[in-house]
């Protein structure tokens, strides 16, 4: 269990050098599931911004890379289910 929780943290904090979490990727991919682990489980919240270097996505949400991805299934779990901010 403590090898989980270590690993849910460390999903958490990672990003890449555009800012972008694993949540950020998993929606943009269309991963339902590991898209309700990452909130649910490991803690992510689905209103996190991408952060790093002007452009390149910063500002951007999970719900933003479901969206412009074509995901709706995504897009409606974190809004509807998980109380994404749609603006």
């Amino acid at each position: 269990a403590e090898l989980a929780t270590l690993g849910a943290a460390a999903a958490l904090e990672a990003r890449d050098r555009f800012g972008t979490t694993a949540l950020h990727f998993a929606a943009g991919y269309g991963a339902l599931e590991c898209v309700r682990w990452l909130v649910d489980e490991a803690g992510a919240h689905p209103d996190e911004a991408q952060v790093g270097k002007r452009g390149c996505g910063v500002g951007r949400t999970a719900l933003h890379w479901a969206a412009r991805n074509g995901h709706e299934h995504v897009a409606r779990f974190l809004v509807a289910e998980r109380g994404a901010c749609p603006n």
